[in-house]
C-alpha cells in the first residue's frame, strides 16, 4: 500500500507578560517574562496528530535563564493566555469589519471559559455592534453584575439604550 505524506512544522513563540519573581538561579527578586511557546504542524497523511503543541517557559531578566513551570500552573497560564489572544483576536476582527468571525470565535472562547470577563464585554461589544440587542443584553447584564462600577461596561449600557 502507498501513502502520500507531507508536513510541516512552524514553531513560534511570544513574549506574554513580565512579573517580579524570586529567581532561583541568581537569588533576587528579578523582572521575568512569560514566554508562550507553540508548535504546529500541517501535514497530509492518512493520519491525524491534532492541532499543535503548546507551552509556557520563564525567563530571568537577571540571569537570562530560561525554565519550565511546574504543569498545572503551566496549564494555567496556556489557557489565561489563549483567552488574551482570542479577545485580542476578536477585537482586530471587529475592526476590520468582521464582526461576524469575531462573534465566532468568541463563541469558542466563551464556551471554554463563560466567566472570562475580556471575552464577555468582546462579545457584548461584537453583538451591539451588529445591532443584536437581545442577543447583548445577557452579556450587559452578566457584566454589570461582575463589573457594576467598570465604566466601559457602564458605556455599553448606554450603547444599548440610545439604539
Amino acid at each position: 500500500m502507498f501513502f502520500a505524506h507531507w508536513s510541516s512544522t512552524e514553531s513560534s513563540y511570544r513574549d506574554m507578560e513580565r512579573q517580579q519573581i524570586h529567581c532561583e538561579r541568581c537569588q533576587k527578586e528579578t523582572e521575568h517574562t512569560f514566554r508562550y511557546h507553540t508548535q504546529k504542524t500541517k501535514h497530509y497523511s492518512s493520519f491525524s496528530f491534532g492541532a499543535g503543541d503548546k507551552s509556557v517557559t520563564i525567563i530571568c531578566h537577571g540571569c537570562l535563564l530560561e525554565r519550565s513551570l511546574e504543569k498545572n500552573y503551566e496549564m494555567e497560564m496556556i489557557n489565561k493566555f489563549d483567552c488574551e489572544i482570542a479577545t485580542v483576536m476578536a477585537h482586530e476582527l471587529m475592526e476590520q469589519g468582521e464582526p461576524k468571525h469575531a462573534q465566532n470565535l468568541l463563541k469558542k472562547l466563551l464556551k471554554k471559559n463563560p466567566k472570562y470577563g475580556p471575552g464577555v464585554f468582546a462579545m457584548a461589544k461584537c453583538l451591539i455592534s451588529q445591532t443584536k440587542y437581545d442577543e447583548a443584553e445577557i452579556y450587559v447584564i452578566n457584566l454589570e453584575m461582575d463589573y457594576p462600577n467598570n465604566t466601559d461596561v457602564q458605556e455599553l449600557r448606554r450603547l444599548m439604550m440610545t439604539a
